[in-house]
This record gives structure tokens, C-alpha cells and sequence, in this order.
């Protein structure tokens, strides 16, 4: 048998050394360790953020390059048969966006309203939509559809001009431009020089970084606009 013994004395000791560590755990954190708290929470709340801000603009690129395809695909379905090609106006330029989306070809989740085939479209980066109609377009005897895309930051610029001309071959690109100032012809039947600058400015294999940094103007804010235009007939 084991008798504990305890002195008598020190029991007034081991009560106060337990209300102690009671108080302790009522008072809770210090404001250092809140502090410490606090700042964890906001860098995984950051961290949490940057991820899904980069997810999502990844994804708001990816399908605007898939809304583009879609319609031009669409249009080649229904107008390539027809003579070279040829776009449901006379001659010249001419805004077919609500003829086209009345007929479906546009992807009805570009519509504003989804209810209306009005032509009222916006691409999945948030920026209105034109598709223009060029019939007897400099040096090309079919017809071709421009694509238009406005409200673009400067980096959505810069993805949309170096990414659609690397998929020159496959999709019959002949030309795109930026901020209504800036173009460059595609021969998409030349897959080893196919851009032409205009002014002396030479042909080149591929579509260089630095041409689109300066076509895509950070000080527009959110009002970049870029065109694409496709033989119809490819």
C-alpha cells in the first residue's frame, strides 16, 4: 500500500499556482499573439487569393480564344460553301454581328441579354464583341470575317496578339491589329515568314513580345481593342 504525503504547509502554494494558471487561460491571447494571429491569416488569405485571381484570369483567357474559334468555325460551317465565302453583305465592310448571332453562330452565352439575338455580345475577359463582314478585302479574293474585341487590359492585349497567331496555320488568320493604329498581315499559307509589318518594318517567323507590349497600351486601362480577321474559306 502507497500513502501519499502532502505537506500541509505548501497547500495555500498549490492553490494560488492553480488559480493562476486559471486566470492565464480566462484572460486568452496577448495582442502579440493576436497580432501573430491576425498576420497568418491574412498571408493564406492572400496566398488563397493571388491563387484563384490567376486561376481565374487563365480561364477568362482560355475561353475567349475558345469564343473566337467557336464563332469562326460556326461561320465557315454555314458561309464557306457559299461563292469565295462570301458574308451576307453586298461589298466592302459591313457589321454583321446581329445577322450572325440571329443565326446562331455566335455562342449564345456572349449574349448580354440570352433572351435577345440583337448582336449585344461580350467576350468572356468582359469587353463588347464585333464581327464585320469584308467581302472584297486588299489582295484577298474570298470573303473575310473580322472578329473585334474591346475592353481589354493591356496583359489580356498582349495574351490575345501572342497566342492567336501562333494557331496561324489551323485557322486561317490573314491579319490582326491593335488600338486601330497598329496591323500586321498574315500569309497563313507561309508558315516560315508569315507576318508582313507595314512601313519597311519586314516579315518575321513569329509574333514578337516586345511588338505586342507596345501595341497594347497600359495607360488605356481597360480599353484596348484588338482585331482578327479570317478567311472564311480555309
Amino acid at each position: 500500500m502507497v500513502l501519499e504525503v502532502f505537506d500541509k504547509g505548501d497547500v495555500g502554494g498549490q492553490r494560488r499556482r492553480g488559480l493562476s494558471h486559471v486566470n492565464r487561460l480566462r484572460r486568452g491571447f496577448t495582442l502579440a499573439e493576436v497580432a501573430i494571429l491576425l498576420g497568418i491569416v491574412a498571408f493564406v488569405f492572400g496566398a488563397v487569393w493571388i491563387a484563384s485571381d490567376m486561376v481565374w484570369r487563365s480561364y477568362t483567357r482560355d475561353k475567349t480564344l475558345q469564343q473566337i474559334f467557336a464563332i469562326v468555325n460556326n461561320v465557315r460551317e454555314v458561309y464557306a460553301p457559299i461563292g469565295q465565302g462570301t458574308l451576307p453583305n453586298n461589298a466592302g465592310t459591313a457589321d454583321v454581328t446581329a445577322i450572325l448571332d440571329g443565326q446562331r453562330l455566335v455562342p449564345i452565352e456572349m449574349r448580354v441579354d440570352r433572351s435577345n439575338a440583337a448582336g449585344n455580345l461580350r467576350h468572356a475577359l468582359g469587353g463588347p464583341v464585333t464581327l464585320l463582314a469584308e467581302n472584297t478585302p486588299s489582295g484577298i479574293a474570298q470573303g473575310v470575317l473580322r472578329v473585334t474585341l474591346g475592353g481589354l487590359k493591356a496583359g489580356n492585349c498582349v495574351y490575345l496578339l501572342m497566342t492567336l497567331p501562333a494557331t496561324f496555320p489551323e485557322v486561317g488568320m490573314t491579319r490582326l491589329a491593335a488600338n486601330s493604329t497598329h496591323s500586321v498581315a498574315i500569309d497563313p499559307h507561309n508558315v516560315t515568314l508569315p507576318f508582313t509589318f507595314p512601313s519597311g518594318g519586314g516579315t518575321a517567323s513569329s509574333f514578337p513580345l516586345a511588338t505586342a507590349t507596345t501595341w497594347c497600351d497600359a495607360a488605356n486601362g481597360v480599353n484596348n481593342q484588338v482585331e482578327f480577321d479570317f478567311l472564311v474559306r480555309n
